[in-house]
């Protein structure tokens, strides 16, 4: 828990310095809605500062709520802002299908896999967590919301630019890629509670994902392959943890290369 904090830090400080000049980043006040209400938030030591809500100013059935500016990555514009950056300084792609890190000729190898590393690196820590969310249009709405007291049903709600997530399923050990009856309809039944304002919402488009499930991130060398960096398992907490991870994978790699 300790490094998960210490990344998320790190990735909000980053976040918040690329707000204003890089595409797809805004600051939001996030409120963590609670059934039962814990004397701070885990995330505490991950934000710049949070504050308590009392329960007349939450929705019905919440005991309190804990709220902090946070920042918004809409990840469309931000991975299109990364790929750009890459292409602007010669960094070379390639796409392709690996079977074994043995196939590639280079100094280091950083291994974002995914829930490919379950079968690339035969590691069986690995699990599919099944992700739904619902994409409306935009409602007035500028503050965010989330709810995990039911682990498998997370509800949130995200005001982007041009439109709204609405999440969500969390389902463990779940492969499938289709959406089921009545999932979207639950997600904006459950949003719609929340924010009022979302139960006439028009919906755009209903989106089926896998998260890359781990007990813990691996974040490490490899055992056996002195190049080999592994960087994988990060669940629903890609963007959370992202900049604070790439910035020990790149620590690492300084120390392996100091010269380059």
């Amino acid at each position: 828990m300790d490094k998960v904090v210490a990344w998320s830090r790190a990735t909000f400080k980053t976040f918040a310095a690329e707000v204003g000049t890089v595409p797809g980043v805004s600051m939001v006040r996030m409120v963590e809605l609670l059934r039962e209400r814990p004397p701070r938030p885990w995330w505490h030591e991950a934000v710049e500062s949070w504050e308590t809500v009392d329960a007349p100013l939450l929705p019905a059935g919440y005991a309190a709520g804990f709220a902090t500016s946070v920042p918004l990555v809409e990840s469309g514009q931000y991975l299109n802002y990364l790929h750009q950056k890459l292409t602007d300084i010669g960094v070379a792609q390639q796409i392709g299908f690996l079977k074994s890190f043995s196939e590639l000729d280079a100094d280091v190898v950083v291994n974002c896999t995914g829930l490919g590393a379950r079968r690339l690196c035969s590691d069986d820590a690995m699990y599919p967590i099944r992700g739904v969310v619902v994409r409306t249009e935009r409602v007035p709405l500028y503050e965010s919301y989330a709810d995990d007291s039911d682990i498998s049903r997370l509800t949130y709600v995200i005001p982007r630019t041009a439109d709204c997530i609405l999440g969500g399923f969390a389902q463990r050990d779940d492969n499938a890629t289709i959406v089921r009856d009545g999932e979207a309809d639950d997600i904006r039944r459950r949003c719609a509670a929340l924010v009022p304002e979302l139960a006439n919402a028009r919906p755009l488009e209903v989106k089926v994902g896998l998260r890359p499930g781990r007990e813990t991130v691996r974040l490490a060398w490899d055992s056996e392959d002195p190049r080999l960096i592994h960087n994988y398992g990060h669940g629903g907490s890609g963007f959370t943890v992202c900049w604070g991870c790439a910035d020990e994978v790149a620590s690492m790699v300084g120390e392996c290369l100091p010269d380059r």
